[in-house]
């Protein structure tokens, strides 16, 4: 670790603790906003296609359990 890793872990640290509502409130907002929209995308676009497609395909062509009503 250099020195400029080991201050902002000791910054980060010290957000964590004493200043918690800053660091979650004003710091993360956006950071964690845009990530939550990515996996979202990710997931709509790119992953549940997949799994759906293999769910489907395991249960005789897109039948319903029991039966339809």
């Amino acid at each position: 670790m250099s020195w400029k890793g080991i201050v902002a872990l000791g910054g980060t640290a010290y957000l964590f603790v004493a200043q918690r509502e800053l660091l979650m409130g004003k710091l993360l907002k956006y950071p964690v906003w845009f990530l939550s929209w990515l996996l979202r995308s990710v997931w709509a676009m790119a992953l549940k296609p997949v799994v759906r497609f293999v769910v489907l395909r395991g249960k005789g062509g897109g039948e319903l359990p029991g039966g339809s009503y």
